[in-house]
């Protein structure tokens, strides 16, 4: 064999569905060779990318990596690297941990790690940007991030495999060939570099400005965006398009987030959903269990996690010499979200919506529990949020636990880094998200849906059909697993019929699903209403309780740093006055949008 050749694809035969793709294709890449494949959708490029990275078996024939036949070997195991067209890089870290991931998979020691992601970092030109967030790269540079995790990593044979589809692809291409096929219906997609990216363009479409592109017939949209789109009247009605047997096979709430008029409407297609969990740190959890008898029912109320994370402090706090030192065990994403679901657990609703108008129902009592559960403990330590998201707090050893949406599952980090030479593994538990004692069992419902946009009445005909093809039980239940979202239709709802499907299941995804599932089974569920001003009104909720308790507890910190006690430091903020005047400035603020 030529000791040049690298790759050599053999007489591969790929078969999907009784459909040849690959048939007795013969290629061989040579060493320093860049080999660029071109074609017509569904002819077999990404086919034959995934072959050579062992993301796919083929039928028959071998594929060869520097003469040695590797066609079983799986793809962790071989010395081929992949760039996605999606990137994939983890959006909760920065540009360093991005491009480090995989060297600290193999246990490398953190000088190593430090040498090899900043050299890489300088190749692709981004030396300096180490603590940069990923939301705030281009599109280019998150490419160059991307290269940079591929290479940095020293493959045997250093290539970069781009993949030409992204995670929906693959969904549209089996419709296309099979109910696509039987119907005459040909979907074609298209992705964005984020959410808030595919909402500006796509409003940009709605109106008509200069470049814009044209709108699509399907997109995914979040409620207020789907809303705004509604006013406009872009959006179509899907109720008339489903058979009334059609819409009871969904989750009621879902379709509820769609029906702007309150008539039954439905404007948004449910696809993507999720709901709150919380996420614990079992490793160093145990530790505090077994030393004091904590358990995970102290988890259940929101009263008894505030208590188990003044024991955690005090715990913590006895085991240096320094005063007021303890640690916090709790923190959480969506703060917005602890504020409209945990007032509706005690009986009220903050934002009540008809016909696009909202109704503040701010009771003061109400807000005063709110105030003690989260406000209170966070400025006497027991809660924290310092990184971005509570994952990163878990990651540095910030917190233990905390509550977020059951789709950020996997950015739960595998271990916890003391500093930067020392760190550990952790394993993670889920637990239902705490609820208000003696509080109604309510629990929120979120995430993004499609929307057919108005066109012809065959466009949107074939727009229903795709999505009803997409939510079919055993497609609903694959996604789901797949994608760490939730079932959105009633018979995939189930923990059992998930687990018949087949589908190989992570241990993070069961967990996942095993808590996401029981939450929507057995908790009347919280549907974020759209409104006019209604995502300003939201992002009051998010910050006003959230800021002020941060900013407070650094104030406490300094005190005692200065020599306070903590109950000195602590005083002026544990106060009906302090209260008070937090609950007015944040009511004038909310009443902005009635």
């Amino acid at each position: 064999m030529d000791n040049s050749v690298v790759v050599s694809l053999r007489d591969i035969v790929v078969e999907f569905d009784g459909q040849r793709i690959l048939d007795g294709l013969n290629l061989d890449i040579h060493d320093k060779e860049f080999v660029t494949l071109l074609g017509s959708s569904g002819c077999g490029k990404t086919t034959t990318l995934r072959l050579i990275a062992g993301f796919l078996e083929p039928n028959a024939g071998k594929v060869l990596l520097k003469g040695e036949d590797i066609t079983g070997v799986p793809p962790y195991k071989r010395p081929v690297n992949t760039v996605f067209q999606k990137y994939a890089l983890f959006p909760h870290l920065n540009v360093f941990e991005n491009v480090a991931f995989g060297l600290r998979l193999k246990k490398l020691d953190e000088d190593t790690i430090r040498r090899k992601v900043r050299d890489m970092l300088e190749v692709v030109g981004l030396k300096g940007f180490e603590r940069r967030s990923i939301s705030q790269m281009s599109g280019g540079q998150q490419q160059r991030v991307a290269i940079a995790r591929s290479l940095v990593n020293e493959p045997e044979i250093q290539q970069a495999l781009i993949e030409v589809r992204d995670g929906l692809q693959h969904v549209v291409d089996q419709f296309n060939e099979t109910t696509g096929r039987e119907k005459g219906i040909r979907v074609e997609s298209a992705s964005q570099g984020s959410m808030s990216d595919l909402e500006t363009n796509v409003m940009d479409a709605a109106q008509g400005k200069v470049g814009a592109a044209a709108m699509p017939n399907i997109f995914s949209a979040y409620a207020d965006t789907a809303y705004a789109l509604d006013q406009m009247g872009m959006l179509v009605d899907l109720s008339q398009y489903l058979t009334e047997d059609e819409r009871a096979q969904y989750v009621q709430d879902y379709l509820d987030e769609g029906d702007f008029d309150g008539d039954g409407s439905m404007k948004i297609f449910p696809v993507a959903k999720s709901t709150e969990l919380m996420f614990l740190n079992e490793t160093d959890w145990e530790k505090f269990a077994q030393a004091t008898g904590a358990a995970y029912d102290d988890l259940s109320t929101v009263e008894g996690l505030v208590a188990t994370a003044g024991a955690y402090y005090d715990w913590t706090d006895a085991q240096t010499p320094e005063p007021d030192d303890g640690k916090a065990l709790f923190g959480r994403d969506a703060m917005a979200n602890y504020m409209l679901v945990g007032a509706r657990q005690l009986g009220d609703t903050l934002f009540e919506v008809q016909d696009g108008k909202m109704t503040l129902n701010f009771d003061k009592d109400v807000a005063r529990k709110l105030w003690d559960n989260y406000y209170v403990p966070f400025v006497k330590g027991w809660f924290a949020a310092i990184g971005r998201f509570r994952s990163d707090d878990i990651k540095v050893g910030n917190v233990l636990a905390y509550v977020g949406s059951s789709s950020s599952a996997t950015f739960f980090p595998v271990q916890v880094m003391v500093n930067d030479t020392e760190s550990y593994d952790i394993d993670m538990t889920v637990l239902p998200s705490p609820k208000f004692a003696g509080g109604e069992d309510v629990a929120v419902q979120q995430g993004a849906g499609m929307v057919v946009t108005a066109g012809t009445e065959e466009e949107i005909n074939a727009s229903v059909e795709f999505l009803k093809w997409f939510t079919l039980p055993e497609n609903d239940i694959s996604f789901s697993v797949g994608s760490g979202y939730m079932p959105v239709t009633k018979a995939a709802n189930n923990m059992d019929t998930i687990k018949a499907a087949g589908l190989t299941l992570s241990p993070v995804v069961e967990q996942v699903l095993t808590g996401a599932v029981a939450t929507i089974n057995e908790n009347r569920l919280y549907t974020p209403l759209a409104f006019e001003g209604g995502q300003a009104a939201r992002k009051v909720l998010e910050y006003a309780l959230s800021d002020k308790a941060a900013a407070d507890r650094a104030i406490v910190v300094e005190r005692i740093a200065a020599g306070m006690s903590a109950e000195e430091a602590e005083a002026e903020f544990l106060t009906d006055e302090c209260f008070d005047s937090w609950y007015q400035e944040t009511l004038t603020k909310l009443q902005a949008y009635e």
